[in-house]
């Protein structure tokens, strides 16, 4: 367990962004769809990642590839998950029930194969999306 949590003090050490000190924070939270409706997709307030990317790109490139509009969301997202308790979310349990709301007002929601590649991404092993498909996902210790 302890070498699982220096892997995550690790990652978020190494990817955290140089950030513009006058803006502000973008905070994210993880919401059931119990405890509020999910919005509905709009473009602007609102974003619905599609997955199942192939092979499985390094944190960089998938954050590059999702576009200037969604990095902030990403990089929040990835903040969340890194400071999360527990195991990591699978992607049956967790995409069909949850998604993310962030400080400003958006939203962010994922396919079951989206949130495979963005667990995937975050984990930064590039194991791929199924990796985090329908199991039980402790953090991974440091390689000996």
């Amino acid at each position: 367990m302890i070498r699982s949590l220096v892997r995550r003090l690790a990652l978020l050490k190494s990817g955290t962004p140089k950030v513009d000190p006058g803006a502000p924070d973008l905070l994210c939270r993880e919401v059931a769809d119990a405890e509020v409706p999910q919005p509905e997709p709009d473009g602007k307030n609102h974003f619905c990642l599609w997955g199942g990317l192939e092979p499985a790109p390094t944190w960089k490139k998938y954050v590059k590839m999702h576009g200037s509009a969604v990095k902030p969301l990403l990089e929040a997202g990835r903040l969340w998950l890194l400071a999360r308790e527990g195991e990591i979310p699978n992607a049956i349990d967790w995409a069909a029930t949850h998604y993310l709301a962030f400080s400003d007002g958006r939203t962010l929601s994922f396919t079951d194969r989206a949130w495979g590649d963005f667990a995937q991404a975050v984990v930064d092993m590039r194991e791929g999306y199924l990796s985090y498909f329908d199991g039980r996902y402790d953090w991974p210790d440091d390689e000996d």
